[in-house]
């Protein structure tokens, strides 16, 4: 068969929420640009995002310098004027689920002080006694339960409703390709699907967005963490709950965001602990580790009716020499670039960067002629892991 030819100025490969805002931005910029995806779009770990937006989003314990402090610290700000609609990409049709995202400080485990005061990366944080200012979830305000409540600058939000607000305005800009998305050694990239002529893209930068994918390029050092998140399900649960926990000395240890199903149930999703150890571990363990925790933190909660189920989320980090990656990272090897946001905060400064790359790299903006693709299929959007029809639920 043969093939024809597309020359576009960005492809993006990788269908997640990184991949979808940066086209997004550099498509408002005049650039032309495509997008292609071999399974579906948010499949991976975007599609498994909590969906929390903080001022300072950390991963493991790297401590940021104040140069970094200070570009982490805009985040907030940044997103606000995204959900308004004032900026690239209009996101004001996303849904907050909330604008008060809680921390909750629980109290340490008998002979650990002394350990969490040497290992403390933050001052303590107010006791209950300063919990004023702010709407306490009803599930939390329970006379047994222990430890203290703060706010964190920032808010929740709905991750299906942010892939669908990204994906509207580029709809078609997006392609479907089967088989392993991979460039060729002369550099363009061949879109197969059945019954169709193959079609080559061509592009002046070719931009891996593809997650823990990128450890196939060999152009990053990443740090990867196969977790398994935990989705309870039952009419009695709160719909209102949005917390991160940590212990006295700041350290993550699980955190909870509450949704609906298409049913209309209340879903809490919940992440361990094993997000910032690096741990291994598999779905009958970590369903364990849920239900540990809600005993133990929950202990008015009645657990019986509720159905658990886990979902696997391949997550990982860029490796610096002084630990991990707070901010983007944008790495350029001839044509090739594989960019990396690190979290959904700092997705608009990923955005700054890849627009401030092509500009230093003098790549102008160039019309395109995509009418071979015009009809070309498109991947489809993935549901919520809680939707998924393969889901395995028990009691």
């Amino acid at each position: 068969m043969s093939s024809s030819t597309v020359h576009v100025d960005v492809l993006f490969v990788g269908g997640g929420i990184a991949g979808l805002w940066l086209l997004n931005c550099v498509r408002q910029a005049g650039y032309s640009a495509l997008l292609v995806e071999s399974e579906r779009i948010g499949a991976g770990q975007s599609g498994a995002s909590q969906g929390f937006v903080v001022h300072r989003p950390r991963t493991g314990a790297t401590v940021p310098t104040d140069k970094e402090a200070a570009e982490l610290a805009s985040v907030v700000g940044r997103w606000r004027e995204l959900l308004a609609g004032r900026a690239v990409p209009d996101l004001s049709g996303v849904s907050v689920l909330s604008e008060h995202p809680l921390r909750w400080t629980l109290p340490g485990q008998p002979g650990r002080s002394l350990l969490d005061r040497l290992l403390r990366r933050s001052p303590p944080l107010p006791d209950a006694a300063a919990e004023t200012g702010f709407d306490i979830p009803g599930v939390l305000r329970h006379p047994m339960r222990r430890g203290s409540l703060s706010t964190q600058e920032g808010f929740i939000v709905d991750n299906r409703s942010l892939l669908g607000a990204l994906l509207d305005p580029v709809r078609d800009a997006l392609v479907h390709t089967q088989g392993a998305a991979v460039m060729a050694r002369d550099g363009g990239f061949n879109l197969r699907i059945e019954e169709r002529e193959p079609v080559v893209v061509r592009a002046r930068r070719t931009v891996y967005t593809t997650g823990v994918g990128a450890n196939l390029l060999g152009s990053v050092s990443l740090q990867v963490w196969h977790q398994q998140m935990v989705m309870i399900r039952g009419e009695g649960l709160a719909d209102d709950l949005y917390i991160n926990a940590v212990n006295e000395a700041g350290r993550r240890l699980f955190n909870i965001s509450s949704h609906r199903d298409l049913t209309g149930r209340p879903v809490w999703y919940y992440g361990g602990a094993m997000v910032e150890s690096g741990e291994q571990v598999d779905a009958v363990r970590q369903i364990r580790n849920c239900r540990r925790d809600l005993g133990a933190h929950f202990p008015w909660l009645a657990l019986s009716g509720l159905e658990f189920a886990a979902h696997r989320v391949d997550r990982a980090a860029v490796r610096m020499r002084n630990g991990l990656a707070l901010l983007p990272q944008l790495r350029v090897e001839d044509q090739r670039v594989v960019a990396w946001p690190t979290n959904l905060s700092t997705m608009p400064l990923l955005g700054d960067r890849m627009l401030a790359m092509l500009r230093r790299e003098g790549i102008e903006p160039r019309p395109a002629d995509l009418h071979l693709l015009a009809d070309w299929p498109q991947p489809a959007l993935a549901p919520a892991p809680w939707d998924e029809e393969a889901q395995t639920w028990q009691s």
